[in-house]
């Protein structure tokens, strides 16, 4: 079977996302500015966005976000977003770049494994920086107290974990997040009622 020069560069560029290498990176894209592109020509079920978020290689992460923005919203094998797995692995740093611009639409998407939001997995981690950042999303705030299938949301998660320190500091700021978002909610309806 005869290997295509553009194979060859697609595995260079998951070998660069694994490592992080910018260099790399730059140069496959000076060499083919459609390598990104090319990603959905191959049998992969992962981008070297999934690998690069997963890793925490912000500087790869960026330059891949904003030559190809779309890699945001591609899912792998278990249907999780690059965020997912941010989210997971509590890199906050870089979950920013995923939620500019038109990026936002998959912020409450659930992945098929569990049926988990990026917020489940965060509190499932024990991440307490990356569940503030995703919380000063609105979608992700809205959405908050949303259950998985196992019909836990979120801070049921955290109740259910061995409890220590992070698990109340987390609890805590799930707890306020919920509430702020029933407060609106019942002001909004009390509003509506007094409309009518």
């Amino acid at each position: 079977m005869e290997i295509r020069p553009y194979e060859d560069d697609i595995t260079a560029l998951f070998e660069a996302s694994q490592w992080g290498c910018v260099s790399t990176l730059n140069i496959l894209i000076q060499r083919d500015p459609l390598i990104l592109d090319k990603l959905s020509l191959t049998s992969l079920t992962e981008t070297p966005l999934h690998i690069s978020a997963l890793l925490g290689h912000l500087a790869f992460t960026q330059i891949l976000l904003t030559v190809r923005p779309k890699l945001a919203t591609e899912l792998e094998i278990f249907i999780r977003t690059p965020l997912h797995l941010a989210a997971a692995e509590g890199l906050q740093r870089n979950c920013p770049k995923f939620v500019e611009g038109d990026n936002a639409e998959f912020l409450s998407q659930k992945d098929e494994v569990a049926g988990n939001t990026m917020l489940h997995l965060a509190a499932m981690f024990k991440q307490i920086e990356t569940i503030g950042f995703l919380l000063t999303i609105p979608k992700v705030a809205e959405a908050a107290n949303s259950s998985n299938p196992n019909g836990f949301t979120a801070l049921d998660v955290i109740e259910h974990s061995p409890r220590d320190f992070k698990s109340i500091e987390i609890g805590q700021v799930l707890m306020n997040a919920v509430s702020t978002i029933l407060t609106f909610m019942a002001l909004t309806y009390i509003y509506c009622v007094s409309m009518v």
